[in-house]
C-alpha cells in the first residue's frame, strides 16, 4: 500500500512538473529565431508571398524570422523538416493543398495529422485561361466545345493543386479533358502560349502579365465572389458553374505536440501580421487577397475537403494507397 502511494505521488509530481515546464515554454515563447519553411524552390508564388509577410511577422514576434526554402518530393521534404525541427513553435511550415493531396498520392503517404493547422491567411483561387486567339470567348463556349471534343489542360505537375483544380472543374462541368504535366506553373503557361495545350487553370499571378499583354484570355475564376485582384474576370459561380476552390497556399502549420498556448500565440501573431496594410498591399501586388482564417476554422475546412479530394485522387488514378 505504501509503495502504491509513493508511486502515485511520484506520478503526480511528474505530471505537475511537465505541466509547469509546458507553461514555462509558453510564457517564454518566442525565445529565439523562428524559421518559416517554404517546401518549394525560391521564386515560386508561395516563396514570393512569404517574403512579403516575413519581415512584418518578425516585428510581431519580436525575434528574427528566417525564410528557408526546402524543396523536393512535391513539398514533402520541406514539410518533414518542420516535423523534425521539434514541437516548440519556432519552426513553421507554409503548406498548400498539394500536401493535403499527398496523403493519398505518395508512398509512404504524407501524414498531415502530424501537424497542427495554425492559420490560413489567404488561399489563391484558380483562373481558367486560354490563348487570346482562342475561339472561346466565354466559359459556356469553352464548356460546349469540350463536352464534345477533348481539351488538353497544361498543369504544374501530376497531383499538384493546379492539376487537381483543372480535374475538379472538368468533372463538375462535364467536359472531356487530358491533363499534361509541365515543370511548374511557368511551364504550363509557356505550353499554352505555344499552343501545345488549349487551357491552363492557374493562380492569377502566373498569367497576369500575359493577360495584360493581350496574349491570354481569362474565362473564369474560382472565387465565391469577385474581388479587385481579379477585376474583369467573372466567377465560375456567376456563370452557372458552382466551382469555388482555393489552393490553400498560405496554410501555416506546426508539428503535433506544440503546446496549445504557443499555437494561440502564433495564430495571434499571424493575424496581426496579415492585418497590416503593407502586407495586404504587398500580397495584392501578387494578386493575393488576404482572407484570414484561424486555427479551428482552418481545421474544419481541411476536414470538409479531405473526403472530396480523396475521391478525386481515386477517380484520376492518382491514389497510391
Amino acid at each position: 500500500m505504501k509503495k502504491t502511494v509513493v508511486l502515485l505521488l511520484a506520478l503526480a509530481l511528474a505530471i505537475g512538473s511537465l505541466g509547469f515546464a509546458q507553461a514555462d515554454a509558453v510564457a517564454r515563447f518566442p525565445e529565439r529565431l523562428n524559421t518559416v519553411v517554404v517546401p518549394w524552390g525560391a521564386g515560386g508564388r508561395t516563396d514570393l508571398a512569404v517574403r512579403v509577410f516575413a519581415p512584418y511577422l518578425e516585428q510581431e514576434l519580436g525575434v528574427p524570422v528566417v525564410v528557408a526554402n526546402n524543396p523536393g518530393g512535391g513539398g514533402v521534404v520541406g514539410a518533414r523538416s518542420v516535423a523534425r525541427a521539434g514541437a516548440d513553435g519556432h519552426s513553421q511550415g507554409v503548406f498548400s493543398i498539394s500536401l493535403i493531396l499527398a496523403q493519398w498520392t505518395k508512398i509512404p503517404p504524407f501524414d498531415l495529422d502530424a501537424y497542427i493547422p495554425v492559420a490560413l491567411p489567404y488561399s489563391s483561387p484558380f483562373v481558367l485561361t486560354v490563348r487570346a486567339d482562342s475561339p472561346y470567348q466565354t466559359l459556356q463556349d469553352f464548356i460546349d466545345a469540350y463536352q464534345v471534343e477533348r481539351v488538353r489542360f497544361g498543369n504544374s505537375g501530376t497531383g499538384t493543386s493546379v492539376h487537381i483544380a483543372a480535374a475538379a472543374f472538368a468533372n463538375l462541368a462535364g467536359i472531356n479533358a487530358q491533363f499534361v504535366p509541365y515543370e511548374g506553373d511557368a511551364g504550363a503557361v509557356s505550353a499554352l502560349l505555344r499552343a501545345e495545350v488549349q487551357a491552363a487553370m492557374v493562380p492569377m499571378i502566373s498569367v497576369v502579365q500575359q493577360i495584360d499583354a493581350g496574349e491570354l484570355r481569362a474565362l473564369g475564376v474560382s472565387l465565391a465572389v469577385g474581388d479587385a485582384y481579379h477585376e474583369g474576370v467573372p466567377t465560375f459561380r456567376e456563370q452557372g458553374v458552382d466551382f469555388v476552390l482555393g489552393d490553400m497556399g498560405g496554410g501555416i502549420y506546426v508539428p503535433v505536440g506544440t503546446p496549445a498556448g504557443i499555437v494561440e500565440k502564433l495564430e495571434a501573431a499571424y493575424a496581426a501580421t496579415f492585418a497590416r496594410p503593407e502586407v495586404i498591399q504587398g500580397l495584392g501586388n501578387l494578386a493575393i487577397a488576404v482572407d484570414f482564417m484561424g486555427s479551428e476554422e482552418f481545421r474544419a475546412l481541411i476536414d470538409a475537403w479531405n473526403p472530396i479530394l480523396e475521391e478525386l485522387t481515386i477517380e484520376l488514378g492518382l491514389s497510391l494507397q
